[in-house]
């Protein structure tokens, strides 16, 4: 999460987003299951490792994308990672 989205979320969305970043910085293994948030920061989008991302934010299954592709998605720094809500409904 980048500073100025920590400034505008609350002290617990933020301490959640650190704890992901800590996470993602300490282990590059995708977790097994739950969902990211993963936004582009272009307005049209990106596309990385077969998946299309939005500005605004698609949120993946850990279980519907491999190793390598996590480790794209990571990798790619017009990508930003978030927690994404434990609503149900569709990955993308």
């Amino acid at each position: 999460m980048d500073p100025k989205s920590k400034s505008k979320a609350g002290p617990a969305e933020a301490a959640a987003a650190d704890a992901v970043e800590q996470e993602i910085d300490r282990d590059r293994r995708k977790p097994s299951s739950g969902r990211v948030l993963v936004a582009a920061t272009a307005k049209e989008g990106r596309r990385r490792a077969g998946l299309e991302f939005s500005h605004a934010g698609t949120a993946i299954e850990f279980d519907e994308i491999s190793q390598e592709q996590w480790e794209q998605i990571l990798d790619d720094p017009q990508l930003s990672l978030r927690p994404a809500k434990d609503e149900a409904g569709p990955a993308a």
